[in-house]
This record gives structure tokens, sequence and C-alpha cells, in this order.
């Protein structure tokens, strides 16, 4: 990946990123928003969530995405 990224999410995960990640972990890498603000940018369409079973996860890949496109 050749985008920057704030936070040091690049450098937590030096090997590889994770593809996914549960909502807590996806509050703690947009700088540790609320819940209700992580599904509200689900329903505006600006992140999609992942069903695993009962299970609510999010792509690493969208959420570096989301961060990107809030810093242009």
């Amino acid at each position: 990946m050749s985008k920057h990224y704030p936070g040091n999410v690049l450098e937590e995960f030096p090997n590889s990123l994770p593809l996914i990640v549960n909502l807590p972990r996806t509050q703690e890498l947009l700088g540790g928003v609320s819940r209700q603000t992580i599904y509200r940018l689900v329903e505006d369409g600006k992140l999609r969530r992942v069903k695993l079973g009962r299970s609510v996860r999010f792509r690493v890949e969208d959420i570096l995405a989301l961060i990107d496109e809030a810093t242009r």
C-alpha cells in the first residue's frame, strides 16, 4: 500500500493488515468515535459492514479509505 494513513495504522500491523475488525477495533481505528457514529456512517453509505452470522465486522480497507477521504 503506497498511501499514508494517520494514526500509525500501518506501523501497528507491520506484516499485514487484518481483513476485517470488530466494532470496538473500528472505533479505535477511527480515533475513538462512538458506536452511534459508526452506525451513522453505515447508514449514510460511507462505511460498509460485513455480517458474519450475528456478528458485525468492518473491512480495514474500507476504514482506511474513509480516513483517506476525510483527510482530502
